[in-house]
């Protein structure tokens, strides 16, 4: 399961982010672009909860 893990784009991108910061390089172009990568993927992971949850309520409601 950890090699399928490693082929996520996103997995990557998390691991050197953490790498850069744990060595010190919070502030450096890299880190700054990859942080500002995971944040737009966090913002679209949050939308797509909401959005099932939403749907799941409204199915609820519909079925009661």
């Amino acid at each position: 399961m950890l090699a399928s893990a490693a082929l996520i784009p996103e997995v990557e991108e998390y691991n050197r982010y953490l790498y850069l910061v744990n060595h010190g390089q919070y502030d450096s172009a890299e880190a700054i672009e990859l942080r500002s990568k995971l944040e737009k993927v966090l913002e679209k992971s949050q939308f797509n909860l909401a959005d099932m949850l939403i749907r799941k309520h409204k199915a609820l409601v519909l079925s009661s």
